[in-house]
């Protein structure tokens, strides 16, 4: 995978719960925490990133309730050009 997009909303515009950063910063919250909170996060670079770093800790609202998770993903489909954009969205997840 070349790109990641996750959020986490409980309404649509409300976001919920928090996502932990890796420590090897492939990730980063979207937009500034300080902006929005830490409940959605993308990819800081189009570099490969193997299935074993798709692993994300995500602490559900203290609030509970419904909440919908959602994923974004461009996959790595091989082309020496680096132009290709094979892209899947996956099934929200409550």
């Amino acid at each position: 995978v070349r790109g990641v997009l996750l959020w986490a909303r409980s309404g649509p515009s409300t976001g919920a719960g928090s996502f932990a950063l890796d420590g090897a910063g492939r990730y980063q919250h979207i937009p500034a925490p300080a902006q929005c909170g830490q409940w959605a996060l993308s990819h800081t670079n189009a570099a490969v990133k193997s299935q074993s770093d798709l692993v994300f800790d995500w602490t559900p609202p203290a609030s509970g309730g419904t909440v919908i998770l959602r994923a974004f993903l461009i996959e790595d489909c091989g082309l020496p050009s680096g132009g290709c954009r094979s892209h899947q969205a996956l099934t929200p997840v409550t």
